[in-house]
């Protein structure tokens, strides 16, 4: 069954790789952009819209330390201003939401573990969590809520990790991998495959009332990827560890992804090394 579908943040890392999916599966996707579509504002008339898929935000952690209240602005009011389109409107909501559970209790982490914003960004997306709860109960709006943990791949911003670590690795006069601190681990997961998930929540959307990780099920550390990277690109340099720990630091970060997988029939398709592989690729292609 086709939908149309209202689309924010279509120009973004993941949003990309969402409209070409949503496409593919035969979707009518609509997807403005500013002035037409700014969602720290009320969002106007764009006819009949069967399902939103928000992903429209600001992502970059360290900037939310900068700048906590635009955060909130744009995530969590902003996803205000998307629920109450839905609510207007009578339509569902997919919304993309974030790595939220803090310092875990446990490993591999479940949808119900305790929410612990560790970092303004967190902060804003746990808000937008509870608003989307908030509409879904007193407006009767069905919203499916994705929390994708580290995700990674093709166009992502070269300020955060993998990105920064390919580049170092495939530069030339490089002497070493420098990095702030080798320790910490993620579950990283393909934007690709994070696409893939966004795009099955779609086609399933209108039953909403359902938060599902988005991970790969294990996890590697900041050394365990630059070592990986290396190989990728048949390159050995040493590792620096500068010894750089960040203050709310989290040691390991595991998805449990039972529930998607058996909800929605969504596993991770591309395995971390080959991921990596293609980014080396695809980055080295780009710097020639």
């Amino acid at each position: 069954m086709t939908q149309r579908i209202l689309l924010t943040g279509a120009r973004g890392f993941l949003g990309h790789h969402v409209q070409e999916r949503l496409l593919d599966a035969r979707q009518d996707v609509i997807a403005p952009q500013r002035p037409e579509l700014d969602v720290t504002r009320e969002l106007g008339d764009f006819g009949k819209i069967d399902t939103v898929v928000h992903l429209a935000a600001q992502t970059f952690v360290p900037h939310s330390w900068q700048e906590p209240a635009l955060f909130y602005r744009v995530n969590a009011a902003g996803t205000v201003n998307v629920l109450d389109y839905c609510r207007r409107n009578g339509v569902s909501l997919v919304f993309v939401s974030a790595y939220c559970y803090g310092q875990p209790d446990t490993l591999p982490i479940v949808e119900e573990a305790p929410l612990r914003p560790s970092n303004p960004y967190a902060y804003s997306k746990i808000c937008a969590e509870d608003a989307c709860r908030f509409y879904t109960r007193e407006f009767g709006v069905p919203v499916t809520v994705l929390r994708p943990f580290n995700i990674y791949g093709p166009g992502q911003d070269a300020r955060f990790l993998i990105p920064s670590i390919v580049r170092q690795v495939l530069a030339p006069d490089s002497p070493a991998i420098e990095l702030p601190d080798t320790r910490p681990r993620r579950d990283y997961v393909h934007v690709a495959d994070v696409a893939r998930a966004v795009v099955a929540a779609t086609l399933k959307s209108h039953a909403g009332g359902h938060t599902y990780n988005v991970g790969s099920g294990r996890s590697h550390s900041v050394a365990e990827v630059a070592r990986l990277v290396m190989d990728a690109a048949g390159v050995s340099r040493p590792i620096v560890d500068q010894g750089k720990v960040r203050e709310n630091e989290i040691p390991d970060t595991i998805a449990d992804i039972s529930a998607i997988g058996r909800d929605l029939g969504w596993r991770p398709a591309i395995e971390f090394e080959r991921g990596l592989g293609d980014l080396v690729v695809s980055l080295r292609a780009q710097a020639r």
